[in-house]
């Protein structure tokens, strides 16, 4: 399925890009603390993708999952909805933390280092969550992967300017370069499965 795998893949160069862009080794990649927006095959996918590059850079598959943190429109996932949720969205789902958490509590409790995108809905990554994970990471990725443009969850200028410019983003749709008030310009990355083929 291209939405699981062709997404994941992509997203998973994406990240390797990231660390090395931070001057990080690829398996660092095991201490990543990733926010999914967005439960569906395509978030789904891409957290799936992340875990087997956790375990192949040396975590145990539960050490893996317990960097997850998985929201869909009733925000976070947890163990408490087992009767709702599939079996791949089970295995991310959190027992430590309340259910229907919202980003901006999650990214407070867990400081993510990277927000993924996957809602297609636009605003669901918010500058309340940007800011605060730029005041707990020095360089947050924030990648949002929804089509079209009108779709994305954040704009590459909102992560840039919520963050002070530190933001690594990459997005989904293309995005023209961001002026910041410095006067520097930063250039989103595009993440598309596109790439893939």
């Amino acid at each position: 399925n291209d939405d699981i795998q062709g997404t994941g893949a992509t997203v998973l160069a994406g990240v390797l890009g990231a660390l090395r862009l931070q001057r990080r080794p690829p398996e660092d990649i095991r201490s990543l603390r990733v926010a999914v927006v967005g439960a569906g095959s395509a978030g789904i996918g891409v957290a799936q993708a992340l875990h087997m590059a956790m375990q192949q850079a040396g975590l145990s598959a539960k050490a893996a999952y317990s960097n997850f943190y998985i929201l869909d429109q009733d925000g976070l996932q947890s163990k408490a909805r087992f009767s709702s949720l599939t079996e791949e969205q089970m295995a991310f789902a959190r027992a430590d933390l309340p259910d229907g958490m919202a980003l901006e509590e999650v990214v407070e409790q867990a400081k993510p280092h990277l927000v993924l995108g996957l809602s297609g809905k636009r605003g669901t990554i918010s500058e309340a969550a940007i800011r605060k994970m730029a005041a707990a990471v020095e360089r947050p990725i924030v990648m949002p992967l929804s089509n079209p443009t009108s779709s994305c969850e954040i704009t590459p200028e909102e992560a840039y300017e919520w963050s002070d410019g530190r933001a690594i983003v990459a997005t989904g749709s293309p995005f023209e370069p961001v002026a910041l008030a410095d006067g520097s310009i930063k250039t989103p990355s595009q993440c598309n499965n596109m790439y893939i083929f």
